[in-house]
Formats: C-alpha cells, structure tokens, sequence
C-alpha cells in the first residue's frame, strides 16, 4: 500500500493517478498565482471533475476519473460496485440503497466499511465519497457497455 497526500492507493494506476492529480494541482497553483497560494491544501477530488473535463479524449477522461476513485481492487469487486450504484442512485440515502440491492442495513453498512478499507475514503469525506460513487456509477456503466458491445457481435 503506497499513500500520496494522505490517500492510499493499493496498485500502480492509482499511485500514478494520485501523482499525476498533485502535479495538476501543483500546476494551477503555479499558474494561478492569486488564486492558489504557496501552502495551500486541496483535497485531490476536489478538482477532479475539472481535470476531466479538461481531457482531450472522453474515454481517457472516463478511465482517469474510474481509476482514481474506485482503483483496481475496487472495480473487479462486483458487489461492492453494485452497491456503491445504489448509494449513487438513491442519493447516497441509505434505506433507498438497502431497498434497491434487497439487503439489511447492517449488511450495507459492512459493505461500506468494506469499500472504506480497500480504498481510504469513509462517507464523512464528502467530496471524496460523491466521487467514489460517481466513478463507481462510471465503471459499472463501462462493464455494461463493454459487455453489451460483446454480445452484440
């Protein structure tokens, strides 16, 4: 387990990733000279959506903000997927997610626990957390298309 700025990342994509985001928000600092003072701290997520939208290629920006939020470990997890989906789907609302996925909330919340092991990112980090959930929406979305683009042939 390797942590940059604080956030642990378990394979090389997401080292890389999480050097790549400090070299960006280095980059706008230093550009921005006003706006991002010499020692000011920012949360990697935080301009993550920037980032991407800053992306020449949809799919490059899509695989980024996958493997920066979600990781390697994560997205082979196809329950833990599922389940974050349906925290993303009902708003991150615990009891629409529960009822979505069929399960007791206690069995969510070992779910969620779990995530929050395999990736570094509790539910109390908000902007963190919305953008696990969105990658994670991202990455099942992907395996659909992928999977539907396989059948078709």
């Amino acid at each position: 387990v390797y942590t940059v700025h604080g956030r642990a990342a378990l394979d090389t994509i997401s080292l890389m990733d999480a050097f790549g985001a400090l070299r960006s928000v280095i980059r706008t600092c230093i550009s921005n000279d006003a706006e991002c003072p010499y020692g000011t701290l920012e949360c990697v997520d935080s301009s993550l959506l920037e980032r991407m939208l800053g992306m020449e290629r949809t799919d490059e920006a899509v695989r980024m903000v996958i493997t920066q939020t979600v990781g390697h470990e994560l997205m082979h997890n196809a329950m833990l997927i599922d389940t974050l989906c349906a925290c993303f789907d009902n708003l991150d609302n615990k009891t629409g997610a529960c009822e979505q996925l069929g399960i007791q909330r206690q069995t969510l919340y070992n779910r969620l626990d779990k995530v929050t092991q395999i990736v570094g990112i509790a539910p109390t980090d908000k902007i963190s957390w919305s953008m696990l959930l969105l990658g994670a929406k991202m990455a099942k979305s992907q395996h659909n298309l992928t999977i539907s683009s396989t059948s078709a042939l």
